[in-house]
């Protein structure tokens, strides 16, 4: 073996230690830099939201803005249609909803009962395992328990009073964003230009389009899932349709996993009532998803933004871990980011010999 050759292969398990090294210091410092994006995120929270409404709003207020000529009466009369629509909306389903929620509550024990029953049925099929391994339903009580004692009401009640803080700065923040939003985009576009910055300029550009028509399609597919969902259940005399109708639209918004979370509400109860009730709801929720990976999801998102499934799932695993239940909603418009950054900015690796 030659000078040349042993050097290069030196280089490489260098560089391979260095990489081994800097994943070890990554997981010894993760708590750290959780913790610091945290503080950075709860820092920004509010102007991130606000500019996130805006920037949502904006097609809305361009179009008012070419029957009222002026920008102000454009944000007025768009604040004053969204807060409508919102106020409509909780007007007309809160009642109901939360009439079907007290129902649910006054049945709760039988509920419960019925619920138990099943698993413990269920569980007669795992005979074979120990008792404390059994899917049974005191194994998955103590299981729960041991996870809700762990919960600490009073960092709860601190977020909670540090949320609502965040929810008064809002209102003010999104109503400047929303008027001066073209003043800031223009500001920026002139300021890459003059800077020579036309690359970055043409990845924002990218990065708006895609971003975009993410949140346009998720938001329409929310809406016919929840009419879809609900008027099946009601079609089906299901007991509470609004309620799980609800939470299915909610949860389609996590990709893969959500639409297995929201169909499990109505199935799990309908198991309360007979095995063949169960079944029949598993068919409504089956039928509904496969109209909307099929049907509604194609025909609105294309091929926009077609990404891997395994870099979804993996996308959710990493955000869900970082940013819990919010980190697995927004994993696709991250992974898309990332995507469209890794086509402007590729990383490249050179290793010379």
């Amino acid at each position: 073996m030659n000078e040349t050759l042993l050097t290069k292969y030196l280089k490489r398990i260098i560089l391979f230690l260095l990489i081994i090294l800097s994943i070890f210091i990554i997981f010894k410092i993760y708590p750290f830099i959780k913790e610091v994006l945290k503080k950075i995120l709860k820092l920004f929270l509010p102007f991130i939201i606000s500019f996130s409404l805006a920037y949502i709003l904006e097609p809305i207020v361009l179009l008012f803005q070419k029957i009222f000529k002026k920008r102000v009466i454009a944000v007025i009369v768009t604040l004053i249609c969204f807060c409508s629509i919102i106020f409509a909306f909780f007007y007309l389903s809160i009642p109901l909803l939360v009439k079907e929620v007290n129902h649910l509550l006054e049945n709760y024990d039988s509920i419960i009962m019925s619920i138990e029953n099943a698993i413990n049925q269920f569980a007669s099929n795992f005979n074979f395992l120990p008792e404390d391994f059994k899917p049974t339903f005191n194994n998955l009580e103590i299981m729960l328990s041991d996870y809700f004692k762990a919960i600490d009401l009073n960092l709860i009640f601190e977020k909670t009073v540090d949320y609502l803080g965040i929810i008064v700065l809002i209102p003010m923040t999104t109503i400047y964003f929303m008027i001066d939003y073209n003043h800031i985009i223009e500001r920026l576009k002139n300021y890459l230009i003059t800077k020579n910055y036309l690359k970055f300029k043409d990845y924002l550009s990218e990065l708006n389009k895609n971003i975009r028509v993410f949140v346009k399609t998720t938001f329409i597919i929310m809406l016919i899932m929840f009419t879809l969902a609900t008027v099946s259940l009601f079609f089906a005399k299901s007991d509470y349709p609004l309620f799980f109708g609800l939470i299915i639209a909610v949860t389609n918004i996590i990709p893969y996993l959500g639409p297995y979370i929201g169909g499990a509400f109505p199935v799990l109860y309908a198991l309360t009532e007979s095995t063949t009730r169960s079944l029949l709801m598993l068919l409504i929720v089956f039928f509904v998803q496969l109209i909307e990976s099929n049907i509604i999801t194609p025909y609105l998102q294309g091929k926009k933004n077609d990404v891997h499934p395994i870099l979804v799932i993996l996308s959710l695993l990493v955000f869900g871990k970082i940013f819990g239940i919010i980190g697995m909603i927004i994993a696709v418009p991250l992974l898309t980011i990332i995507k469209v950054t890794i086509k402007y900015y590729p990383i490249k690796l050179k290793i010379k010999s």
